[in-house]
């Protein structure tokens, strides 16, 4: 099994080498989106180590483990030694309960279908955690949308699955909350994708260019996506590949 200093050390490396790729409409090491400099990405991705490495230790020492105990903390680090806008939170989101399932699972060919189980399990506090989490990221957003979150049509769900279906009907609420929770309820084909094309490359620089082209790919085959989103999911993928080179 993985150990925590391990999934730390791998979580940082995919964090960093994710915002190195050339992407449409994203900050890459050539192209920095105004209010998200590529500088705040690496330290957003080096910053939140700490605390994946704790939730990596609960989940080795806790069957029961809630996913997203250290949401809220990581996000908070995520801030330090940076502006203060939150950038990392669908890649936050994502990586929680990829490393979750990837510590419950050592079969490459079935990690992302137990990611979407465990999403599915009843748990009242990962709700309650994935309902903080909006609270913290979103008073930064420049989305209206976001920063008028109400938590009340949420908090009574039973489990996170329960908290994205709520979200996805939403009347008004965030576009990209939608996308989110839809990615998720079509098994999320995206981070299928960058698994399965990464297999076998294991040069870094292979690595950044594969994922540059996924997500070109999803972005063309997918007009209106939301290209954060495939970015973070490109890095969860990087996540759960470098996993498998251990």
């Amino acid at each position: 099994m993985l150990t925590p200093d391990q999934i730390q050390t791998l979580t940082t490396i995919a964090f960093c080498l994710e915002p190195l790729a050339e992407k449409s409409g994203c900050t890459t090491r050539t192209v920095d989106i105004v209010g998200k400099p590529l500088t705040d990405f690496l330290i957003a991705g080096i910053s939140v180590g700490p605390a994946i490495r704790r939730f990596a230790a609960s989940v080795i020492t806790d069957e029961r483990a809630p996913i997203f105990a250290e949401y809220c903390a990581a996000l908070q680090m995520s801030t330090q030694y940076k502006s203060p806008k939150i950038i990392s939170m669908g890649l936050l989101e994502i990586i929680f309960p990829v490393v979750y399932a990837r510590l419950r699972c050592e079969e490459r060919d079935r990690v992302v279908d137990v990611v979407v189980s465990v999403m599915q399990q009843e748990s009242p506090q990962d709700v309650v955690h994935l309902s903080d989490a909006r609270k913290i990221a979103w008073q930064t957003s420049g989305d209206v949308s976001k920063r008028a979150f109400d938590s009340a049509p949420f908090v009574s769900a039973r489990s996170p699955w329960e908290f994205y279906e709520r979200m996805h009907v939403q009347q008004g609420g965030p576009e990209s909350s939608r996308q989110w929770a839809q990615e998720y309820f079509d098994g999320l084909p995206i981070l299928r994708q960058v698994l399965d094309v990464l297999t076998g490359i294991t040069d870094a620089t292979a690595m950044v260019a594969a994922t540059a082209q996924v997500h070109a790919d999803v972005v063309a085959a997918r007009p209106g996506v939301k290209v954060g989103m495939v970015a973070d999911m490109c890095a969860a993928g990087l996540f759960l590949h470098l996993t498998f080179l251990q």
